[in-house]
């Protein structure tokens, strides 16, 4: 089994499972503990960690997301928004249109602000995701050496 190829995609959704649930990190432990087959666990841990390198990768993304597209927007509607209830204000404008105008802002603003809210909150999920299942991934080289092998590079 461990010499044959398996969708990666497969061994990150058991790996999402696992990190969801505080109690799997006990389990996981115990499993390395039982196993007959130490390379398993290496494995194991080199997966755990490539998961663990590819959701910060993926808070990273989020992040710039957040920071070079749904920031300037939301500054930008703000601004318009701000600039077309001046003119509303001074009667540059007229109040049908300056109220359509500083209504389509404020929406642009509000969908700006909400999609930097959910680029943020995916950020810091795949973060503590990653947290986790780097834990996960030292329970693993812990259990290894523990058994009389030496852990991985990473881990000592």
């Amino acid at each position: 089994m461990l010499r044959e190829a398996v969708d990666w995609a497969e061994i990150d959704a058991l790996i999402a499972c696992l990190a969801e649930e505080p109690m799997r990190a006990k389990q996981v432990g115990e499993a390395i503990r039982r196993l007959n087959d130490v390379d398993l666990a290496d494995v194991l841990e080199d997966w755990l960690r490539r998961a663990a390198r590819d959701r910060r990768r993926e808070a990273a993304r989020a992040a710039r997301v957040e920071q070079k597209i749904a920031a300037p927007l939301q500054q930008w509607f703000a601004g318009l928004g701000a600039m077309a209830a001046t003119a509303l204000a001074v009667g540059t404008l007229t109040p049908p249109g300056g109220f359509l105008l500083v209504a389509a802002f404020v929406v642009g603003a509000a969908g700006a602000t909400w999609g930097r809210y959910r680029g943020s909150k995916r950020g810091d999920d795949l973060v503590a995701e990653a947290e986790e299942i780097e834990r996960l991934s030292e329970i693993v080289a812990k259990e290894t050496e523990a058994r009389g092998r030496p852990g991985s590079a990473d881990s000592q």
